[in-house]
């Protein structure tokens, strides 16, 4: 939760990149730690939670992508 307050807040004061990388960070560890423990308790009604986990990571990361194409080509 404070890397995710971290990066919107950075995210919030024009460091966009910096931001998005605290909140794929968040995401990440949400994925590695408390979802195990998430689908140990509440077994098949869990995988919901992972999706929407990793469909924002997904979004996350293509929002990176996209701000370091624009980067690489001078546009950005």
């Amino acid at each position: 939760m404070l890397l995710t307050a971290a990066g919107l807040a950075r995210w919030r004061a024009g460091r966009r990149r910096g931001g998005l990388r605290l909140v794929a960070a968040a995401l990440v560890l949400h994925l590695l730690v408390v979802q195990v423990f998430w689908l140990l308790d509440h077994e098949f009604a869990g995988f919901p939670l992972v999706l929407v986990n990793l469909l924002l990571l997904l979004r996350v990361r293509t929002l990176l992508g996209d701000g370091s194409r624009h980067d690489r080509t001078g546009t950005g």
